[in-house]
């Protein structure tokens, strides 16, 4: 849909965005102070990324059609409730870590 409406210049914009969305989620995971906060960042990744790959996929006739929607595009309550939660999971990795560091700055 996004690529019939805004053209390949839109379609090359939503996935330079998800891009975007997996290099900060692999940073946060590169920079977690523990392997449990980073395991659950990379499965967050995982997850989007089979959902993109696999959505993408079937959109343009590669991949059988699967019924996964596109994360925070694809029309969804459910799927929408479950991806903002995945990403306030990935957030609260990200602000336990910088108030370790911060921390650490001041009394280490």
């Amino acid at each position: 849909m996004i690529g019939e409406e805004l053209g390949f210049v839109g379609a090359a914009i939503v996935l330079g965005v998800y891009f975007l969305l997996f290099m900060r989620l692999i940073y946060i995971a590169q920079n977690s102070r523990d392997d449990f906060g980073a395991y659950i960042i990379l499965g967050i990744v995982l997850l989007f990324l089979i959902q993109v790959v696999f959505n993408i996929g079937a959109a343009t006739g590669l991949l059988p059609v699967t019924g996964l929607t596109l994360p925070f595009i694809s029309y969804g309550g459910s799927s929408l409730i479950i991806n903002m939660l995945l990403i306030g999971i990935a957030e609260s990795v990200a602000r336990s870590n910088w108030e370790f560091q911060k921390t650490n700055i001041l009394f280490g």
